[in-house]
């Protein structure tokens, strides 16, 4: 994808722009992305009273390449309430999934309690993105010694065999973790070229180079822009 002639667009794959720090500017926020170059934004929700209005969210800015994952976070675990986690989750994750680019975010954070409901959850993620054959938004903290194990025992999901060596991707996650020149302020899509510019400089190559690759990546793996 490219947003003109020798430029290469770019893909926040990761910001909450679902959140209330972002409810007074929410389309400016959306119009500076884009001028910024940024083509594609996908939002990930953190738990099942959201999904509608993180759905409409990348319904109203599909044009400006807004997309969503749909999953619980699991930093979000100990406060669900009975109706967010009623029912059979992969059921319900599968049939949300239609709607949506990617399932998640989920996983584990060791952090933060409940963590026999949050390793319950996130095998309903893992299940629910191998049937419905969609990329998987894991989430982990503390956690790096349960995650891959969860995963080995859940078996590979089916975007896994597509994904190849290379899986380098840049994210804001908006509105946390602004970049260096916007630290303690809201973080917004329009700094992830500020994120490649980081990125680059410690890889020892070019802003355009992580560009090009970090964007081919996200359309390969999320396959929606």
């Amino acid at each position: 994808m490219t947003a003109g002639a020798g430029t290469t667009a770019l893909i926040d794959t990761h910001c909450h722009l679902d959140v209330a720090a972002f409810d007074a500017d929410r389309d400016a926020v959306v119009a500076r992305a884009t001028g910024a170059g940024v083509a594609g934004i996908l939002i990930p929700a953190i738990r099942p009273r959201t999904w509608n209005v993180v759905r409409a969210l990348a319904h109203r800015h599909a044009a400006a390449g807004v997309r969503c994952a749909l999953g619980i976070h699991p930093q979000i675990v100990p406060e669900l309430a009975p109706d967010e986690l009623a029912g059979d989750l992969t059921a319900r994750l599968i049939d949300a999934a239609r709607d949506a680019t990617a399932i998640g975010e989920c996983g584990l954070d060791g952090g933060t309690g409940a963590h026999a409901l949050q390793e319950q959850i996130f095998r309903a993620h893992v299940r629910a993105a191998r049937e419905a054959n969609k990329p998987l938004v894991i989430h982990v903290l503390r956690a790096h010694d349960a995650a891959p194990r969860i995963l080995r025992e859940e078996g590979p999901i089916a975007a896994a065999r597509a994904i190849p060596a290379e899986l380098l991707l840049v994210e804001t996650d908006a509105p946390d973790q602004a970049p260096e020149a916007h630290r303690g302020g809201r973080s917004e899509p329009a700094f992830v070229t500020q994120v490649i510019a980081g990125l680059a400089a410690a890889r020892g190559t070019t802003a355009a180079e992580i560009a090009a690759l970090t964007t081919t990546n996200a359309c390969r793996i999320f396959g929606a822009w």
